[in-house]
């Protein structure tokens, strides 16, 4: 009988070593810039209620249930539990059953793993690691923290060193406001549809708009007018009220996002804030600022990071008002786009920073006080423990793309260290050791 061909599994990234190296790289610089904003460390476990998911939006199609395979089907939980699909509605559920513990306002980063059954495609997994910060608060949360998720996500891309970003920041009272203000309550459907425009283009939309909502040629006009509304500073939010639509609501985002704005005045080099009226964010718990942060290096066009505010995705778990405001790195998104347009950071498959090699006349016990010793000075050593040619030793060690290669020495000579990058072969006891 044949053995079966061994596969990937189709949405399930797993990256060579080399490229794992980047990813643990990228996953410590993030964390650093969220420690040096003051935000805690939280893991949650990855399964959640089904019942606690699915309050949070039409996202039924993309949740991986849980149940053992030998489980009888007539006693299986009758709530049933499911992989969380992100980090903020597990992070929403942990605040509420932690609250009395908590202090308020709790801010926390979170990099886990998310799983979601989507359409494997470009950049878009089933399994993916995102990197979340966010903050609640009990009874209301500063705009503030609009800004300080948004600069710390910045931040973090930037450290990255990925190319130019830039953050595009709208508020969904701003259109509800708006679209109430056209006549309509049905806000929530209008948002739907209108976050399908790069899908279904505009007449797509418009179609949408007046076989499912009902709007008249002029309302719909007008959800197509601000939906191009984008630009940098406030004069975008006087083109908004250029439009001619009343409601306070509209007024309060409109005041909203003119403080985020003058708080994001100073970003990081290679980034860039727009008002951008078209930026929706699908997610239903989103209730005021929202953020969709892009990559845009040469052909590279792609969303990166997202987030936003909401008033009641914590509070509704425990019957109290603690609204809170996020944004998430798509971390796993990030590594599959630089790596098919071969732009991912060039890395060693090996953390290994000096090798001790074999020779002859040494003991194996030999080599492991030779690299115990390295390692006490903060070098990351390997022993190639066998006795082999040393031709063979130093093709090891090149393929792997280790730095030195350390000889102990026999008869009385002294140890001796070779950089493999130049051949240059000095003493052990001249080496300064340090990062590779």
């Amino acid at each position: 009988m044949s053995k079966k061909k061994i596969g990937s599994v189709s949405g399930f990234p797993e990256w060579l070593p080399q490229q794992r190296e980047v990813e643990l790289e990228w996953l410590r610089k993030i964390e650093r810039v969220y420690r040096s904003y003051g935000y805690a460390s939280l893991e949650t476990r990855a399964i959640e209620p089904v019942s606690v998911l699915l309050k949070q939006g039409d996202t039924d199609k993309e949740i991986y249930a849980i149940n053992r395979l030998a489980a009888d089907p007539q006693a299986r939980d009758e709530e049933g539990l499911a992989l969380h699909y992100d980090l903020t509605v597990p992070f929403a559920r942990y605040t509420a059953q932690n609250l009395n513990e908590l202090t308020l306002p709790f801010k926390r980063y979170q990099m886990q793993k998310v799983w979601r059954g989507e359409r494997p495609q470009g950049g878009r997994f089933r399994e993916f690691y995102q990197c979340d910060i966010d903050v609640v608060d009990r009874e209301k949360i500063s705009l503030f923290y609009d800004y300080e998720v948004a600069s710390a996500a910045l931040e973090a891309l930037s450290a990255l060193d990925i190319g130019p970003l830039v953050l595009r920041v709208n508020n969904r009272k701003i259109l509800e406001g708006f679209y109430r203000g056209l006549g309509t309550e049905d806000t929530v459907n209008v948002l739907r549809i209108m976050d399908k425009t790069e899908k279904i283009g505009v007449d797509g939309v418009s179609t949408m708009l007046r076989d499912e909502i009902h709007l008249s040629d002029d309302a719909i006009a007008k959800c197509i007018d601000i939906s191009k509304v984008n630009g940098v500073g406030e004069d975008v939010l006087r083109q908004v009220q250029a439009l001619g639509v009343k409601h306070v609501l509209l007024d309060e985002g409109l005041e909203e996002l003119a403080q985020l704005s003058r708080n994001l005045g100073d970003v990081p080099a290679n980034t860039r804030v727009h008002l951008d009226m078209s930026i929706t964010r699908g997610l239903a718990y989103y209730t005021g600022n929202v953020f969709e942060t892009e990559l845009e290096r040469g052909t590279i066009k792609a969303s990166v990071c997202s987030g936003g505010r909401y008033e009641n995705l914590v509070g509704d778990m425990v019957n109290a008002k603690l609204p809170g405001v996020g944004i998430s790195i798509g971390l796993s998104r990030l590594m599959a786009i630089m790596i098919a347009a071969d732009l991912l950071p060039k890395r060693a498959p090996t953390p290994t920073q000096v090798m001790v090699a074999y020779t002859p006349g040494i003991t194996q016990q030999m080599q492991i006080a030779a690299s115990q010793m390295l390692r006490r000075q903060g070098m990351n050593a390997e022993i190639y423990p066998e006795p082999v040619k040393l031709a063979k030793q130093m093709q090891y060690a090149s393929k792997k793309g280790i730095p030195y290669v350390y000889f102990i020495g026999t008869d009385g000579s002294e140890d001796a260290v070779k950089d493999m990058r130049n051949s240059v072969q000095v003493p052990a006891s001249s080496m300064r050791w340090g990062p590779a």
